[in-house]
Parts: C-alpha cells; sequence; structure tokens
C-alpha cells in the first residue's frame, strides 16, 4: 500500500515536473518568437529609417535644384527686363526717325514742287524775253519815254533774271540736303532696327529658357511633393514599427516576470521542503545539459584548490568528467562570439544569448563552430579534450549573467 502511495506521488509529481516544463517550454517557445518578431521587425525599421534617410536626402537635392532654378529664373526675369526696355527704347528712336523722315520727304516734297514751279515761272520768263528779242520786241524796249526810264526797265530785266536764278538754286540745295538728310535718316533707321532685331531674337531666347526653366521648376515641385508624402508615410511606418515593438517587448516583460515570480515561488517550496531548486531558464532563456555523454561532475563552481599550476582557485563553472572526443553541445540559442584557442582554456567557445546571458565551452579537442554562427539549443558546437591547463579530458562549462559568472547547477541539470 505504501509502495503504490509513493508510486502515485512519485507520477504526480512527475506529471507537475512535466506541466511545468511545458510552462516554461511554451513561454520560452512564445519569447522566442516574440524575440524573432522583435529582430524582423528591427530589421524592417532599419531598412524603413533608411530608406526615409535617402527620401530626406533626396528631397534635399531637390530642393537645391528648385532654388538653383527659382534664381536662374530670376536672372532670366532681369535680363528680359532689360531687353523689352531697350526693345521699348529703340521702338521709341525707330518711331522718332520714321516721323523725321517723313517730315524730311514733306520738306523734300516741297521743295521739289517749289523747284519745279520756279523752274517752270523762269522758262515761262525767257520764253517771253527770248520771243520778245525781235526787232519789234527790242524796238518796243526802246521806244522808252527817256533814258532813265530805259535803264530802269533794263535793270528789271535783270533782277527778274537774277532772282530767278537764286530762288532756282535755293529749291536745288534744299532738295539736296532733304535727300541727304532723308538718306542719314533711312540709315539710321535700318541700324534701330538691326538693333530691335537682335534684342527681339535675346527676348525670344531668354523667353525660351525661362519656359524651360519654368518646366523644370514645376518638376521639381511635384517630385518634392512626392518625397514630402513617401516621407511622411515611411514616418507613420517607422512609428508603427516602433510601436509593434515596444508592444513585443513589453509582451517579453511580461512573460519574463512570470517566469521570475513563479521561479521564485518554486524556490521558495524547494527551500522550505529541504530541496535544491534548479532554475530552468534565465527569463526567457531555458538551458540544455552541454554534455550528454556524462553528468558526472568532478570540480564544482567557486573557491578550490587549483588543480594545476596556472589553473584558476576560484571556478567560474563546473568541470564534466567525459572522454576526449565527445559531443559538446549550445546550452541554449544564440550568437557564437568567441571560437579560438588560448593557452589556459585551450579550444573555447562562448555564446551570446542575449538578455545579458552568456555560456563558456572551454578544454575541447575540436571546435566545430565559428564567430558570427547563430546556434541552436542542442547544435553540436565542438568535441570535448584536454587542451589548455587540464588535469585530464573533461568539458568545463560556465554561465555568465549580467555580466558575473554564476553557478551553472542553479540553471541546467544532467
Amino acid at each position: 500500500m505504501k509502495k503504490r502511495i509513493v508510486l502515485i506521488l512519485l507520477a504526480a509529481l512527475m506529471a507537475l515536473s512535466q506541466s511545468c516544463l511545458c510552462t516554461y517550454a511554451t513561454e520560452a517557445d512564445e519569447i522566442a518568437k516574440s524575440r524573432k518578431t522583435i529582430l524582423d521587425s528591427k530589421e524592417k525599421l532599419k531598412k524603413a529609417q533608411e530608406k526615409k534617410k535617402q527620401a530626406d536626402a533626396e528631397k534635399k537635392e531637390l530642393e537645391k535644384l528648385k532654388n538653383d532654378a527659382a534664381a536662374y529664373i530670376s536672372e532670366i526675369d532681369g535680363k528680359l527686363h532689360n531687353t523689352e526696355e531697350g526693345i521699348a527704347s529703340l521702338e521709341a528712336d525707330i518711331s522718332a526717325t520714321e516721323k523725321a523722315i517723313a517730315e524730311v520727304e514733306a520738306r523734300h516734297n516741297e521743295a521739289s514742287v517749289r523747284m519745279a514751279e520756279q523752274h517752270s515761272s523762269m522758262m515761262v520768263r525767257i520764253r517771253y524775253m527770248y520771243e520778245n528779242s525781235t526787232g519789234d520786241g527790242l524796238a518796243k524796249l526802246f521806244k522808252s519815254g527817256s533814258l532813265g526810264d530805259l535803264l530802269n526797265r533794263m535793270e528789271y530785266v535783270r533782277k527778274i533774271s537774277a532772282y530767278d536764278r537764286k530762288k532756282l538754286e535755293e529749291y536745288k540745295t534744299l532738295v539736296a540736303e532733304t535727300e541727304q538728310t532723308k538718306q542719314e535718316l533711312s540709315e539710321a533707321l535700318s541700324v534701330l532696327e538691326g538693333q530691335k532685331g537682335l534684342l527681339d531674337e535675346e527676348k525670344a531666347e531668354l523667353t525660351g529658357l525661362q519656359e524651360a526653366k519654368q518646366k523644370d521648376l514645376s518638376e521639381y515641385e511635384a517630385k518634392i511633393t512626392s518625397e514630402e508624402n513617401e516621407i511622411e508615410k515611411l514616418a507613420g511606418d517607422i512609428a508603427g514599427i516602433q510601436k509593434a515593438i515596444k508592444e513585443e517587448e513589453n509582451s517579453i516583460a511580461a512573460m519574463e516576470a512570470a517566469i521570475r515570480k513563479r521561479e521564485e515561488e518554486a524556490r521558495k517550496k524547494a527551500e522550505a521542503e529541504g530541496k535544491t531548486y534548479v532554475k530552468k531558464s534565465v527569463g526567457s532563456i531555458s538551458f540544455t545539459w552541454p554534455c550528454p555523454a556524462s553528468s558526472r561532475i568532478t570540480s564544482t563552481f567557486g573557491s578550490r584548490e587549483a588543480p594545476v599550476a596556472g589553473a584558476s582557485t576560484s571556478h567560474k563553472g563546473i568541470d564534466i568528467g567525459v572522454g576526449t572526443g565527445n559531443k559538446v553541445l549550445a546550452a541554449a540559442d544564440g550568437e557564437v562570439v568567441i571560437a579560438t584557442y588560448s593557452a589556459s582554456a585551450g579550444n573555447y567557445v562562448m555564446i551570446s544569448h542575449g538578455g545579458d546571458a552568456a555560456t563558456v565551452y572551454m578544454h575541447m579537442s575540436e571546435i566545430k563552430t565559428s564567430v558570427g554562427a547563430e546556434v541552436k539549443k542542442g547544435d553540436v558546437i565542438g568535441l570535448s579534450g584536454n587542451t589548455g591547463y587540464s588535469t585530464g579530458p573533461h568539458l568545463h562549462f560556465g554561465l555568465r549573467i549580467d555580466g558575473s559568472y554564476v553557478d551553472p547547477l542553479g540553471y541546467v541539470a544532467p
């Protein structure tokens, strides 16, 4: 009967133990998943931040191009203003010159008409005197009442002839002068029109440059708006990712707090029953025995006599007695941060498990991993051996938490 009760109690304890182990495993899996989600989210966050940084740089470059375009347009506006003023001034000069040419042409035409009239009048008088220069005409001229009358008549004829010649010369001179002036004004007009033509071409060129640069400016503004929209979207994505990371971290913290509480309760219960409590995890990290070929502990954690010259008297781990060439396993998931040889530790490996926890494996005959490798709990990282300061084949296993070495037997059992 007693034996049956013992068996029942043993079965109950095993069931409870299995239940606790399942709980730990489930929570550890959930925490591992959350940490993986956080890692993935941080990778997404990094990419989003890089894209935002690139978008910010592109926006800055576009704004510089926009400012350069605006400055160029402003410069062209100034040149266009000066060109248009020059065109307006030339147009005024051309108008004044055309008016002067019209006035000169009017004087020229008037002088030509007066010259023609003077010439016609003179020809009439010459014809008259010629026709009256016959005997009868001369007789009439000499039939003057007196010599004085004759002289007066002759002087009159001379004065009329001199007057005709003078007026005719005056009109000829005026016609020549107005013709010369018109020629000079026409040449000046041609020069002004040529200058205006050049300015018109310059204005057209400047207008074309202005329109092209204005188009560039519009494109820059559109691209800047697009970049601003992209930046705003990325900022939203970043905020969303950061929020998700925070939620996952809070979830992990809550699960780790629950684990710590449960572990504390289990420790107190074990102490009350006079038993040794073995922790199964550090926060969300649960550990497995690193040497499946042996559970024999040849040296415990803490103070001891140095087993060999050069060995430590403050043992920062446990020594597991095992023959050379047996598998050494990663006690938990993590990243290999050291995989090398030293005179004291021999071939050794250190694995960082996150959460300020790390494990150390020393005196191996061979290393089966490398720095930077991501290992899973139970992965083979080396083979047991007798390298470094060692009195015989064994595995030194150490556990460091928050920067200090602790007794691994408080967290893992064979």
